[in-house]
């Protein structure tokens, strides 16, 4: 079955990730270990499922909507088309903030929650509040803290222009919309197909719009001395440092990720 998916996930897949997406779906579609389909013998025609989830996949649908799951941070994180698939990237920046932030009973805020993947995680250690505009989203994320046991704060607001008050904080951590729309002929067809855009991009002529308002956010709402957390577009690294430069932000400073890109940036509210 497994040869049988690849050969033909091959087709709109290089052989490698073919491969890879065929053993999830397989091990997904039957319940079974790789070693048990292959004991086995099972061919595709033998489980619809399977069937219908390669017909999916043939369609460029990313494997985390088909199989409804993926993982994160060691959490199990819901995913559907109401929100973004959490990436490794994301996973990456909630790391550093897991093995960078040693005090306990902090409050933090993750602007633009999503899926609630980051929030689920930090609200393992300490106090979060989810900001998010979509409903969707918001019912989506609502669902993961319940899964994964966590108590979050959900506040449905706009980071743009707020509507609520809120209290103080010491982190602010987001993964705001960062790409620019003329970077969309870089971008895979399983991204653009079926990934919320409204989650994706700014503006052509505001590609920091979102950066801006976290900044004016922070300058409300951060404690003295606390701390912010951002995923960026790597194209525009030292932009967005300087913004928040600017905005009175010290020790402003970009991380790479795993693939050697400018994608994180942090710093210290100070006034």
């Amino acid at each position: 079955m497994i040869r049988e998916i690849t050969d033909r996930l091959e087709t709109v897949y290089g052989r490698d990730e073919a491969r890879a997406i065929a053993q999830i779906i397989a091990e997904e579609a039957t319940g079974l270990t790789i070693g048990k389909i292959l004991m086995n013998g099972l061919r595709l025609k033998d489980v619809p499922k399977a069937q219908e989830m390669t017909e999916r996949a043939l369609n460029s649908e990313p494997i985390q909507y088909i199989t409804g799951w993926t993982m994160f941070c060691g959490n199990r994180i819901k995913c559907d088309r109401r929100a973004l698939i959490p990436r490794p990237e994301t996973e990456e920046m909630t790391q550093w903030i897991l093995e960078n932030e040693k005090d306990e009973g902090l409050k933090i805020i993750d602007i633009g929650t999503g899926s609630g993947c980051i929030a689920t995680a930090l609200a393992k250690r300490w106090s979060v509040t989810a900001m998010e505009k979509s409903e969707e989203a918001i019912g989506l994320a609502t669902e993961n803290f319940s899964a994964n046991r966590t108590e979050v704060r959900v506040v449905r607001d706009d980071v743009l222009s707020p509507a609520q008050e809120y209290g103080r904080y010491d982190i602010i951590v987001s993964n705001p919309p960062y790409i620019r729309p003329s970077e969309k002929s870089l971008m895979e067809n399983n991204v653009l197909m079926y990934e919320p855009g409204i989650a994706l991009f700014a503006t052509e002529d505001d590609p920091l719009m979102f950066y801006k308002a976290i900044a004016q956010f922070g300058s409300r709402y951060l404690k003295k001395g606390g701390r912010f957390y951002v995923e960026i577009n790597r194209e525009l690294g030292e932009e967005t440092a300087n913004l928040f430069r600017l905005a009175g932000y010290a020790d402003v400073g970009i991380k790479r990720d795993m693939f050697g890109n400018n994608r994180f940036i942090s710093g210290r509210w100070i006034k």
